[in-house]
């Protein structure tokens, strides 16, 4: 999460040459305009004789002046488009884990959606919710509470195929994924390999040693469902996965089948503070 992303390198690299290929097109512009005129002044009014030399005059002066112009724009068209990219990220992530938030998330799962109807293609969401956070919290202090977040964030995210699995923070401790091209079964394999990162990750906060464990639920997505269905679905097998003892993965079936009804906010409420 530290640093400069590969993408962001890249974004950034795109915008330089951006702003550089402004620059030139401003410059060149200028010179075929100022030759231009000089040429046709010098046809036309008839000064100086020496016409070579009028048009070399013309385009040092125009140069004189275009090339700061030039200069100052192309900064600022960097300067903005740097901008437009922060507050596009700030809009997007979440400020502690560096993830996607919600709403972007949401944002991505209706492209995705609308990709899948093109295509026919499945794909999956996996929800899941570090056990015990709040324990963490008052025996540790929020600041270790956030720093397990962040690290539990790194290594599930290292653990995804890149571009192609979407991960948000949800919400507190609870954070979702998209696996694009998925069937259910490969979903599960995936969870439960995120599982096991999550079991073996060590956060080290001064003196202390805190280790987690996470609890997950997957839900297939198919082309035509309503996006919050699919959340739901996944909502119900994590607490599925929390009623039978935390640090399991528990697979949704399609919209039924649920050790406890979806609507059963209730039970939900009763695992979710234990």
């Amino acid at each position: 999460m530290d640093g400069l992303s590969t993408k962001q390198i890249h974004t950034d690299n795109q915008r330089k040459l951006r702003a550089a290929g402004l620059f030139v097109s401003i410059v060149v512009v200028a010179i075929a305009l100022s030759a231009l005129f000089a040429t046709i002044l010098g046809k036309t009014v008839g000064i100086p004789r020496d016409q070579l030399s009028f048009l070399l005059t013309a385009l040092q002066i125009s140069l004189c002046v275009v090339v700061p112009l030039a200069a100052f724009a192309a900064q600022n068209d960097y300067r903005l488009g740097k901008y437009r990219d922060q507050l596009e990220r700030f809009a997007s992530t979440d400020a502690l884990t560096g993830l996607l938030n919600r709403r972007f998330f949401n944002h991505r799962l209706g492209e995705e959606l609308r990709r899948m109807e093109r295509s026919g293609e499945t794909a999956a969401i996996i929800l899941f919710d570090i056990d015990h956070f709040k324990s963490i919290n008052d025996e540790h202090g929020h600041k270790a509470g956030d720093v397990v977040l962040k690290t539990v964030a790194l290594a599930v995210q290292s653990e995804l195929r890149g571009p192609m699995d979407r991960l948000a923070r949800w919400g507190g401790e609870e954070f979702i994924v998209l696996l694009t091209g998925l069937s259910l079964t490969q979903a599960k394999s995936v969870a439960e390999r995120l599982r096991k990162r999550v079991e073996e990750t060590v956060v080290y906060q001064g003196q202390s040693k805190i280790m987690c464990t996470a609890s997950f639920g997957v839900a297939t997505l198919l082309a035509g469902d309503a996006q919050q269905d699919t959340i739901d679905s996944a909502d119900v097998a994590l607490y599925q996965a929390k009623h039978l003892g935390r640090n399991r993965t528990v697979t949704a079936p399609e919209r039924a089948g649920a050790l406890f009804p979806a609507n059963d906010r209730s039970i939900h409420d009763k695992v979710r503070r234990a």
